[in-house]
């Protein structure tokens, strides 16, 4: 997003970028049981619209927002967080089952392959593949029946980023939410928090 403004003919600051993503995914959700193009067209513009607002550059969106979308097309890819593969390493040196269970689009599989992860889960299950969008208690049921667990839920851990998707989701299905909040936005929740899945 940074690049896509400096093509755009403005410079804004990383760190308020990153700032202003947070306060967007708190208002935009990514919807992947879209199927349309247009539909994912109009999300992304919302977010960068959010993001223009968040920045004070509401006045440059249409410009930055065009910009934006060919450099994401042409250099957007995922980033592991430094503390995800000894996290992971940490709970299959304990023999502890993993699943991967996120708001995704089909390709959520090929994606942990790519990023080398894919195997540390005992399976791995999209929103797109289920039909079904955190926090409806029926995509955790999913899981849990997927890995034999639906009997003993209450001592199943799920850990997410989002209070509202992931928290809340997660204790409608009956599982012991934990919140990783890296950039500290929610103010004592009402569940375990931790900045990082090292802290956890």
């Amino acid at each position: 997003f940074v690049e896509a403004a400096a093509l755009a003919g403005v410079r804004i600051d990383p760190e308020e970028v990153k700032n202003a993503y947070r306060i967007a995914d708190l208002y935009h959700k990514y919807p992947s049981l879209l199927k349309s193009k247009a539909a994912k067209e109009r999300f992304y513009s919302d977010v960068h619209r959010t993001v223009c607002r968040s920045l004070g550059l509401e006045a440059h969106f249409s410009k930055v927002h065009r910009k934006a979308r060919l450099v994401f097309q042409k250099k957007k890819q995922w980033v592991l967080f430094r503390d995800t593969l000894p996290s992971l390493e940490f709970f299959r040196a304990r023999h502890i089952p993993l699943a991967l269970v996120a708001n995704w689009d089909s390709g959520l599989s090929a994606l942990a392959e790519q990023k080398g992860i894919a195997d540390r889960f005992e399976f791995i299950l999209s929103s797109a593949k289920a039909g079904l969008e955190k926090p409806d208690p029926r995509f955790f049921h999913c899981a849990l029946r997927k890995m034999n667990l639906k009997s003993c839920a209450d001592k199943v851990l799920y850990i997410g980023n989002d209070y509202e998707q992931d928290v809340l989701g997660a204790r409608s299905a009956g599982l012991i939410p934990v919140l990783i909040d890296r950039g500290k936005i929610y103010q004592k929740p009402d569940c375990s928090s931790f900045s990082s899945l090292r802290g956890f």
